[in-house]
C-alpha cells in the first residue's frame, strides 16, 4: 500500500510555472502569471513591456518591427486594416489582455488614425500602412489616458466630475501636458456643458495636445 501511495504522489501532474522568457505585463495566455508578479498598468515595467510590443519609434529598427506587425495583422493581405483585424491583432500578436479589453481606446485610436491620410478621400474607412504608426502612437496614448481616466473615476460611472478630473489633470501634467488652468481645461473638454466629461470627450481633447515626456513623437506623421 505504501508503494502504491508513493506512486500516486509522484504521478500527479506538477503545478505549471511561467516561463522565464514569458513577456511580463501583457501575457495574453497567462494573466494569472502577470497578476502573481504584481504587474498591472500602474507598474512602469508593464509599460516598458508594452513599448517593446508596440513599436512607435521613427528609427529603422522600429519601422522594421511595424512592417512585420502590420503584415501579421493584415490577414487578408490587402494592405489595409479593419477595426476587427486590429482588435484581433492586439489579442493574437501583441498578446496584451489589458489593452485588448480597453475597447474605448482601441476604437478611438482606430477612428483617429484612419482619417489621417487624406489622399484616399473622405470614403477612407480603414487604416493603411502609412497610417499604422499613427494608430500605434494614438493607441499607446489613449490606453494610458483611459487607465488614468478609470483611476480618477472614483464612483465608476464612466464620467469625470469637476473634482475627479483634477486628479486626471495632475497625472497627465507629468507627461508634459502643461495644463495650468484646470477650470479652463475642464470647460474645453466638457463640450456639451453637462458638468462632467466622458472618455470620448477627454480623448478628443487630448488628441490635440502633445505629451513630450512619453517620447512617442508626432501623433500625425504619415509613414
Amino acid at each position: 500500500l505504501k508503494l502504491q501511495f508513493l506512486y500516486l504522489i509522484v504521478s500527479l501532474p506538477r503545478p505549471t510555472t511561467a516561463s522565464p522568457h514569458t513577456p511580463m505585463g501583457c501575457t495574453g495566455s497567462a494573466p494569472e502569471a502577470a497578476k502573481a508578479k504584481g504587474l498591472t498598468p500602474k507598474d512602469d515595467r508593464f509599460w516598458d513591456d508594452l513599448a517593446l510590443k508596440v513599436p512607435c519609434g521613427t528609427d529603422a529598427a522600429s519601422k522594421a518591427k511595424r512592417d512585420r506587425l502590420f503584415a501579421d495583422i493584415d490577414v487578408d493581405g490587402n494592405g489595409e486594416l479593419t477595426l476587427q483585424e486590429v482588435t484581433k491583432g492586439i489579442k493574437n500578436q501583441l498578446r496584451c489582455d489589458a489593452l485588448y479589453n480597453c475597447k474605448p481606446a482601441i476604437n478611438r485610436a482606430y477612428n483617429y488614425a484612419k482619417a489621417t491620410d487624406k489622399r484616399n478621400g473622405a470614403r477612407d474607412s480603414r487604416v493603411d500602412r502609412s497610417e499604422f504608426r499613427i494608430l500605434l502612437v494614438k493607441l499607446n496614448v489613449l490606453f494610458r489616458l483611459h487607465t488614468l481616466f478609470s483611476e480618477a473615476d472614483r464612483n465608476a460611472d464612466r464620467h469625470l466630475s469637476r473634482l475627479e478630473i483634477e486628479l486626471f489633470f495632475a497625472k497627465i501634467n507629468k507627461w508634459g501636458a502643461g495644463i495650468a488652468d484646470f477650470d479652463k481645461a475642464f470647460r474645453q473638454i466638457d463640450a456639451d456643458a453637462g458638468g462632467d466629461v466622458t472618455f470620448r470627450e477627454v480623448a478628443d481633447w487630448a488628441m490635440m495636445k502633445d505629451f513630450p515626456a512619453l517620447g512617442l513623437g508626432d501623433h500625425n506623421a504619415l509613414e
